[in-house]
């Protein structure tokens, strides 16, 4: 009996104990730090960024600035596009996974992704994308980045940052986005 009520007890602590956490939030704040410390470095890195400006500023000043791609009005929409994401070291003909698992190699360590070159490269699905959208035919420079930009967020259903958010904002928000999404009882 004795024995009984012991184990029952080891049983009761045990299963208390190994109550779930409520939220990761030593790693959510240990991912969010990283990022954010990640995009710091990617802004000192890259001549006239402006942290604490506006995404919207520091593309027009990085595209039309003098250390940057320019427009060409020349050029089609497409092409001009190419030269913004071959400026920022993508390559627009590799996939968005390819140049995205690049980039995080880069940062940090490198993604195996052998079947991501099936995919259609970021050039296409960038221009695809862009394409899709008519109030945009037509547009040229600054007025294209200007009326492009909230497209972009638009899709990623965020309304508290946008264009006028700085970099950090932005990154911290898509953070706790994808925490909210992969915890969502959280």
């Amino acid at each position: 009996m004795k024995l009984s009520i012991v184990l029952i007890a080891i049983f009761c602590v045990s299963t208390i104990s190994a109550a779930p956490i409520e939220e990761p939030s030593v790693f959510r704040e240990g991912i969010t730090n990283y990022i954010t410390n990640l995009v710091k470095l990617w802004e000192s890195i890259n001549p006239a960024w402006d942290a604490e400006a506006s995404l919207e500023s520091n593309v027009l000043a990085y595209v039309f600035g003098p250390t940057g791609p320019g427009w060409d009005s020349n050029l089609s929409t497409d092409e001009n596009v190419d030269k913004i994401i071959i400026s920022l070291k993508f390559d627009p003909n590799e996939s968005i996974g390819h140049n995205v698992a690049r980039m995080v190699g880069i940062f940090m360590i490198p993604l195996p992704l052998s079947s991501v070159g099936e995919d259609d490269s970021i050039g296409y699905d960038i221009e695809e994308w862009i394409h899709s959208f008519d109030d945009l035919k037509g547009l040229d420079g600054k007025e294209f980045i200007v009326n492009f930009l909230p497209k972009i967020f638009s899709q990623l259903n965020v309304s508290d940052v946008g264009p006028s958010s700085t970099l950090e904002e932005i990154a911290v928000r898509l953070a706790e986005l994808l925490f909210d999404t992969l915890y969502p009882d959280n």
